[in-house]
């Protein structure tokens, strides 16, 4: 398998990924967040990359059918029925709702790769179901997007990358692996830094900034492994949903 990590969106064109299967990771939070609202029964998730494209969608949804969540610098967006945490988006609140979504980070990567063949949304918060869903899925060329801070390089996003490329080795031991550079260097931050992953987010620049918000509860979320047994893919270049073969029951990840 041949893998390639890129560290925020902005490293390469949108080009890049038409056609592949990719990755988008955004552990804080929308990776995490939308893995939630997934498990949570959502009908729908549909991840736009501006404040104004949510409310043009959202003028075209049902009243009662939809939600409006996500966040600008971590904050509640004005007009918005939800934030990016996580622990809002309970069964009773998104149960059979479709979600218009925008994010500062993640749904801009996942906007970058809305061309791709299959889009997945991975975080720590699903690690084990991303790595059984290629194991019944394998690829021969992964491409694996950070969604970063605001175009800047994020460690969690990378370790969370690494994870993903220990995880496909371990799953997979005889067949040959073509890292790049930044695969190899996320596989490398992994291994020297699994064992302290709350630490790692906590004090991250991103994990400082959302304590300093009043976020230290969705931080352990995020950094909470296999708490959301689903695998989120974009269908239809638009739209998020519950990828239809993810099992219930999954072998959860060695570190």
């Amino acid at each position: 398998m041949k893998i390639q990590v890129y560290f925020q969106p902005g490293q390469s064109d949108e080009g890049v990924f038409k056609g592949k299967t990719v990755i988008v990771i955004d552990v804080l939070r929308a990776s995490t967040t939308l893995c939630a609202a997934i498990h949570a029964g959502a009908k729908e998730i549909i991840p736009v990359a501006t404040v104004d494209n949510a409310m043009k969608i959202a003028t075209n949804l049902f009243e009662g059918q939809y939600l409006l969540g996500g966040e600008r610098s971590g904050k509640l967006i004005d007009g918005f029925d939800m934030g990016n945490s996580p622990t809002e988006y309970s069964v009773e609140k998104v149960g059979k709702k479709s979600i218009v979504f925008a994010t500062t980070n993640g749904t801009v990567a996942i906007h970058r790769a809305r061309y791709a063949d299959k889009t997945l949304i991975a975080g720590f918060v699903n690690l084990s179901a991303i790595l059984e869903h290629f194991q019944k899925n394998p690829v021969s060329e992964l491409l694996i997007l950070c969604a970063g801070k605001e175009n800047e390089f994020c460690i969690e996003d990378s370790l969370c990358a690494g994870a993903l490329i220990s995880g496909l080795k371990q799953q997979a031991a005889e067949e040959e692996f073509q890292l790049s550079d930044g695969a190899h260097a996320s596989l490398m931050m992994w291994e020297s830094k699994k064992f302290n992953l709350y630490e790692e987010l906590r004090y991250s620049d991103h994990g400082k900034v959302l304590a300093e918000l009043g976020f230290d509860a969705d931080i352990e979320v995020c950094a909470t492994l296999d708490k959301y047994p689903v695998v989120p893919v974009l269908k239809d270049s638009s739209t998020l949903k519950l990828w239809v073969d993810n099992p219930p029951v999954f072998k959860k990840v060695e570190l």
